[in-house]
């Protein structure tokens, strides 16, 4: 009986992921992610009080994390190493999945969520200010700083055909280094390596040595 409830559960955060993702959080009500799950709104309510405790259990962890690499970022002097070290830190968290990061930076509904919502928006424009550092102290920074960002995040949100988003993280990261004015890291496959698609029908090549 434990493990249905905790079956049940786990695919009620997966649809509830998955219809934030698709609709938004605002256009997504309860009604409709137990509807999706297969259960009763009334059997939903075990699980989860409310669609904001849902919401919390989704990407609240996320929120933390990043949280704690902002502060490693901002403990550090500007240098060139460390935005690399702070883009790459950002990369492999959103390319953990790809539903929590549309929700966490593209979806203005979730935005307005209280304490979420405004934990997001701090950490959005501390990362911001974090990218800026390098730059000139001007409007001109400012969209430099706000495109590097954009370089990361919109291939992880946008890109199909990968199953494994990580594989995008160095490509990504060599972007946002570009639009910054330094270099990729090296020794990284952000410098020489490329995201493989799959291709429909043939089983991925494993490269050896």
């Amino acid at each position: 009986m434990t493990g249905q409830r905790g079956d049940t559960r786990r695919r009620v955060r997966e649809t509830a992921l998955t219809l934030f993702a698709d609709k938004t959080y605002g256009a997504t009500t309860l009604q409709d992610i137990a509807d999706a799950t297969g259960v009763t709104k009334a059997a939903l309510y075990y699980y989860f009080r409310t669609k904001e405790e849902i919401l919390a259990d989704l990407v609240e962890p996320a929120i933390a994390e990043l949280e704690e690499i902002l502060d490693r970022a901002e403990g550090q002097s500007f240098s060139p190493a460390a935005t690399r070290e702070l883009l790459l830190a950002m990369g492999e968290l959103y390319a953990g999945d790809r539903r929590r990061l549309i929700i966490l930076m593209f979806d203005r509904t979730f935005k307005s969520v209280p304490v979420l919502g405004e934990r997001a928006m701090v950490c959005r424009e501390r990362t911001q200010q974090a990218l800026a550092r390098g730059c000139a102290h001007d409007s001109a920074g400012d969209v430099r700083a706000i495109a590097a960002l954009a370089a990361l995040t919109v291939p992880l949100a946008v890109l199909e055909g990968y199953e494994d988003l990580r594989s995008l993280v160095a490509p990504a990261v060599a972007a946002a280094c570009a639009v910054l004015g330094i270099r990729p890291p090296r020794g990284n496959a952000a410098v020489t390596g490329e995201a493989t698609k799959p291709v429909p029908g043939k089983a991925p090549t494993a490269t050896v040595g």
